[in-house]
């Protein structure tokens, strides 16, 4: 949410991009950030990061885009899940985040 409020201030064009739910749920979110509100996003660890996510996300919206199933992708998130392990040998994901091993 924050990265498109943020994006919507400082990008002249972004917002006419959103879709119309996205449009809709920006102004229920407080519109485009006011110049404190940037400078105060800017100063948030990750700041960046996000807006990366927030254009990875856009990019990603292809209506009727086939993609494949999930098996097409078991390997590879198991093969995540296994680098992600602590030391105690749970997977670091489902301490913090509350997700399970993929069955």
């Amino acid at each position: 949410m924050g990265a498109k409020r943020y994006l919507c201030a400082v990008e002249p064009g972004y917002a006419d991009g959103l879709s119309s739910a996205s449009t809709r749920s920006l102004e229920l979110q407080g519109g485009p950030l006011d110049v404190r509100g940037v400078r105060a996003f800017e100063r948030r660890a990750g700041w960046q990061d996000a807006v990366a996510l927030r254009r990875w996300d856009d990019a990603a919206k292809v209506p009727g885009l086939e993609v494949p199933g999930f098996t097409h992708y078991r390997a590879l998130l198991e093969g995540c899940l296994a680098k992600s392990r602590g030391s105690s040998g749970s997977p670091i994901l489902s301490r913090s985040r509350g997700l399970a091993r993929v069955p």
